[in-house]
This record gives C-alpha cells, sequence and structure tokens, in this order.
C-alpha cells in the first residue's frame, strides 16, 4: 500500500500524478507496483530491512549504474529520491524507483527459440565483460558455500511425503524417485561442493537470479534483465547455471555447447566449474524447500497455492531427469 505521504516523494521523483498498480512477484517479501504517468512507466519496489540493508541495495544501485548504456543488454535505471539517496527507508521498508523495463519472458515455444537463447548468453556475456570492470576478487564462492551449508543439513525425512500430497499418486512416485537419487548421489554432491567451496575463485558482480523471467525481450529481441534483488559478488558461473537451469535446455550436449558459446563471447578464459552439478544440487535444495513449506502450510491450517505444487512438480521431474540421462 502506498501511503499519501510516500505518494509525494514518489510524486517529486517522478515529476507528476501516477497510477499504480500492484505486481503479483512469486514468493519473495518484495513488493512491486507498476507506476504509470502517461508518458513513462516506473517500477517502485520494497524490500524488509531483513533481507536487505540500505548498503546493500545502494551498491547494487551503483553497479547498475555503471553498466547502464551498453548497447547488449538493458538494465533498469535507478533514480534518486528527494533526500538524494536511491534508497529510502520508509514505513519499516527500504523503497527504490527505476525505470519499468519492457518486454516479456522468453517464450519457450517460439520457432525462434534458439535465436533468442543467443542473443541472451551474449547479453549475459556483455553484462559480466561490463560488470569485472568494478573488480575481481579471489576468494571462496558465498553461493558454493551456502549450498553446502544447506546440503548438509538435508535429511532422509525431508523427502517424507506431506499427508496433503499422498492422495497424488504421480506426485508421490515423483517424490519418492526423488529421495532415491538424493541417495545415490548425495556422497557424490556432497563431496563435490565441499572441495569447490575451499577452492579460492576469480568472483565479480553478478545477477544472482538470472531465471528466464528475469530476462525480457522486447520487439526487437533486444535482452533486458530485471530483479536485481539477488546481486551479489561471486562466480559468473551461478547466473549461467540460473538462466539454462530454467527450463530451456537439457543434457550434456546443449549445457556443453550453451557454454563453449558464452566462453567465446566472453573474450577471456572463462573459469569453468561444472554447471550441472551446480544446478543438480540447487535443484534438489528447491525441492526440499517446497516440501517444508508445504509442511509448515498444512500445519497451519492453510490452503497449499497451486504455483507452489507447480514449482515442486517442476524441480521433482528434473531432478528425476538428471538421474535418467546420467549427467551426476
Amino acid at each position: 500500500m502506498i501511503s499519501p505521504q510516500l505518494r509525494s516523494n514518489v510524486m517529486k521523483v517522478v515529476g507528476s500524478q501516477f497510477s499504480a498498480g500492484r505486481i503479483s512477484h512469486g514468493f519473495s517479501d518484495a513488493e512491486i507496483y507498476r507506476l504509470r504517468t502517461g508518458s513513462k512507466d516506473y517500477a517502485l519496489k520494497s524490500y524488509r530491512p531483513v533481507s536487505h540493508s540500505v548498503e546493500r541495495l545502494a551498491s547494487i544501485h551503483q553497479m547498475l549504474r555503471t553498466v547502464q548504456g551498453n548497447s547488449q543488454f538493458r538494465v533498469p535505471r535507478v533514480y534518486c529520491w528527494p533526500q538524494g539517496d536511491s534508497v529510502l527507508e520508509w514505513d519499516d521498508r527500504l523503497w527504490e524507483i527505476s525505470d519499468w523495463l519492457e518486454g516479456e519472458p522468453i517464450d519457450l515455444k517460439r520457432t525462434d527459440l534458439s535465436l533468442q537463447l543467443e542473443e541472451v548468453l551474449s547479453a549475459i556475456a556483455a553484462f559480466h565483460r561490463q560488470s569485472r570492470g568494478l573488480g575481481v576478487w579471489h576468494q571462496q564462492s558465498a553461493g558454493l558455500e551456502l549450498r553446502l551449508d544447506k546440503l548438509q543439513r538435508v535429511r532422509d525425512s525431508d523427502f517424507e511425503i506431506p499427508g496433503r500430497l499422498r492422495s497424488d499418486p504421480t506426485l508421490s512416485r515423483l517424490i519418492q524417485q526423488t529421495h532415491e537419487v538424493w541417495q545415490r548421489h548425495k556422497h557424490h554432491l556432497l563431496n563435490w561442493l565441499d572441495l569447490r567451496s575451499r577452492a579460492r575463485w576469480p568472483c565479480q558482480w553478478i545477477h544472482g537470479d538470472l531465471r528466464k523471467e528475469h530476462v525480457l525481450m522486447d520487439r526487437h529481441l533486444d535482452p533486458g534483465f530485471i530483479d536485481f534483488g539477488a546481486a551479489r559478488i561471486d562466480l559468473v558461473s551461478f547466473d549461467l547455471v540460473r538462466f539454462l537451469g530454467s527450463g530451456l535446455i537439457q543434457g550434456k550436449d546443449s549445457w556443453k555447447a550453451s557454454v563453449e558459446k558464452y566462453d567465446a563471447m566472453m573474450e577471456s578464459p572463462f573459469v569453468e566449474i561444472d554447471l550441472i552439478h551446480i544446478d543438480s544440487v540447487s535443484t534438489l535444495l528447491s525441492v526440499v524447500h517446497w516440501l517444508q513449506s508445504i509442511r509448515k502450510i498444512a500445519a497451519e491450517g492453510g490452503n497449499i497455492d497451486s504455483r507452489i505444487i507447480q514449482r515442486l512438480v517442476e524441480f521433482l521431474t528434473k531432478m528425476v531427469n538428471f538421474d535418467t540421462i546420467n549427467v551426476l
């Protein structure tokens, strides 16, 4: 809800009256509004201070200012509030205003999908080349360390089928199959991740959540990147994994071909860490997360959102396919 006082601050930034519509934004704690002035649209976004800090958001905004203006990709321009800062603390939330980036997510049914993928890979490489100018830090990967910590906490009990799902034989079978995949590969995945989390890697600014829904193609097929709330300094591999692993490609050959294209576009050596292993770990952790969420909702007597079931099925199917095509 945009309070009258906040609306007044927003008007000083956009320079006119506006209408605001709240946008559905998955399951994060962020609030997003599309502001329409009649001549231009803006995005008003807020975060809880628990998940973000003023300093973190300000550093992300500084990174975005640095990479803007590249002809190979689009990113939103972030505006300053009347107080002079790009982050406004208001009503126990942190607020930012940016351009509303036009475009639609990649349509997997389009006949020119391969062309779109190539355009996006080129844009990702251009973004990484640009953000590399802000610095490269040789350090341990926070993303690998976080995944190792979470993977070490996974237990067989995490795969118990929630009561509300037992009436669905297909879903029950997928959960059981994923549990079996975990039992077969857990030692290998834990050892693989433990070894690599100890190593030092060249890390730089990355998007951090570059799934296909956060890549918008305009009518000229120019890619734009949105939702930089997870941006951080880490391995560029995580952006590739998040994008390619969001239902766009399958199989070792497709992964290899995509990485080779990206590598050629980077114009400098790309330190490759096995992307399929990262994707499989992330997928397994997503399965555990959604099963835990369903149990929590059921324990509180709430209704299970159909989108949660849909996401769970996607991750379960993907995990079983990893095992079926023998990529682990």
